[in-house]
């Protein structure tokens, strides 16, 4: 058969890929079965991100424990990471020595299990070298089946993951030093944490405590680190010695977190030339940023940046200013908000070299366009 859902690992990891196969044919035909595959799969795949970073030269003997404390100790994978692996692990333990032996116990476990070795998948293809495979999106998780359970779970957001671009971050604007992609580590962890804190959100319906969280097989360190993530979000809310989920809250925060892969997208889109300054500066993205709406504010300041950028290279070659008016994207206002903003920021120490030599451009080409800016209010006599 062939997989739908680890179609990525063909080329990147074959022996993870045929071993995914065997996984995914055994979920729905033997569930009990799965736990086998899935030691070998995560075995498999973290050894060779040992060989990867160059730390395969490991004891042979050394547990599955201490092969993926090697990658966290030395920094190859993130805490996070760690906890995603050895929590499939400790899942894939309770799967083997269930004392329920039921064959729905094997189904919700088996179910449970594959889930989280998608993800695992995904992600040990994206921070391995998998960019160079051609793709850019994280597929659709899809179950295989469902248990029949009245209670309505919420479903991971599906955020397609695009070729780095922009040197800042397109979420808050910050400096980006990832080499992969065009959100900085912040704001790609909140995208890497969402699944832990959807996980909790499904399974408590009522009040929970840190004991709960370190009962799903969380770590102590991470269940506190998740807490603190949650309150700091505010989508969880303290009462006495227990959290209970800020529904309206939480809502907002999965919208948000979708809206990024949407941002990402319209924003490469922007970069390869689909779409238009003027397309641009018609969406709803770029409107809600310019009333400083989050997450849409660094959108609208790239934009922003590339229409300046636009009438800036209009004004050194002489063109009159209500010719650029009438044939590009820019307006007599935002010229007029741009100025003024620039001025501040030079008061403030902040250089633009476009600001700073724009006097020289109009003064070096038709003076009657200089003049007429003076007139406007644009700019101010030297």
């Amino acid at each position: 058969m062939t997989t739908t859902l680890f179609d990525f690992l063909k080329n990147f990891n074959s022996e993870a890929y045929e071993i995914a196969l065997q996984i995914e044919d055994e979920v729905t035909t033997s569930p009990a079965s799965i736990k086998t595959y899935a030691t070998t799969f995560l075995e498999c795949i973290v050894m060779d991100m040992l060989v990867k970073s160059g730390n395969g030269n490991i004891n042979p003997m050394a547990t599955f424990t201490a092969k993926v404390k090697k990658l966290s100790m030395f920094n190859v994978i993130k805490y996070s990471f760690e906890t995603q692996l050895l929590n499939a692990y400790k899942l894939r333990n309770t799967a083997h020595y269930s004392l329920k032996k039921t064959a729905e116990e094997d189904r919700r476990l088996a179910l449970e299990l594959y889930e989280k070795l998608f993800h695992i998948a995904w992600r040990y293809f994206d921070e391995f070298g998998g960019n160079e495979y051609g793709y850019l999106g994280k597929p659709k998780y899809v179950a295989p089946f469902r248990e029949n359970d009245d209670k309505e779970l919420v479903e991971v957001p599906n955020i397609e993951r695009m070729e780095k671009i922009y040197d800042h971050c397109i979420i808050c604007g910050r400096r980006n030093n990832s080499h992969y992609h065009n959100l900085c580590s912040d704001c790609n962890n909140r995208i890497e944490h969402v699944e832990d804190v959807i996980n909790l959100k499904n399974h408590f319906e009522d009040r929970f405590n840190k004991r709960h969280i370190v009962d799903l097989g969380y770590s102590k360190p991470y269940s506190d680190a998740l807490i603190r993530e949650l309150l700091n979000e505010g989508l969880i809310t303290k009462i006495d010695k227990s959290y209970e989920f800020n529904d309206e809250a939480f809502k907002d925060y999965l919208d948000e977190i979708e809206m990024y892969g949407e941002i990402e997208e319209v924003l490469s889109e922007f970069a390869s030339g689909k779409l238009t300054l003027r397309d641009m500066k018609s969406t709803d993205y770029y409107l809600k940023g310019m009333k400083s709406i989050r997450p849409f504010t660094q959108l609208y300041r790239i934009v922003s940046d590339a229409v300046f950028r636009e009438f800036i290279s209009q004004l050194a070659l002489g063109i009159e200013i209500e010719d650029i008016i009438s044939n590009t994207t820019i307006t007599h206002e935002e010229i007029t908000s741009w100025y003024a903003e620039q001025l501040r920021l030079l008061e403030r120490g902040v250089k633009n070299d476009d600001f700073l030599n724009l006097p020289a451009f109009l003064e070096g080409g038709d003076s009657q366009t200089y003049k007429h800016l003076m007139f406007l209010g644009y700019f101010t006599a030297p």
